[in-house]
């Protein structure tokens, strides 16, 4: 099927089936399903959680941010 096609097709379904169905399914290249974004959004902020010290960690709960400091320069750095 070419991407012409395919975007045919999903239109038809989205149309058919409206799109608050299909809202939470992202399509990959090869037609797999992905993990929805809220998903992913929280097994990234495990993963980013596992690498923080705890003060970096306890600063990150607080206020959505933390401090790194240079190896090379000793320049802190805000991470958002």
């Amino acid at each position: 099927m070419i991407w012409a096609e395919i975007g045919v097709a999903v239109g038809a379904a989205l149309m058919a089936f409206g799109a608050g169905v299909l809202a939470g399914i992202i399509i990959t290249r090869a037609g797999l399903p992905m993990a929805a974004p809220l998903e992913a959004e929280q097994k990234g902020l495990a993963l980013l959680r596992l690498w923080l010290s705890p003060e970096q960690a306890e600063q990150y709960s607080s206020y959505r941010y933390f401090d790194v400091i240079g190896s090379d320069t000793g320049s802190r750095y805000r991470i958002w």
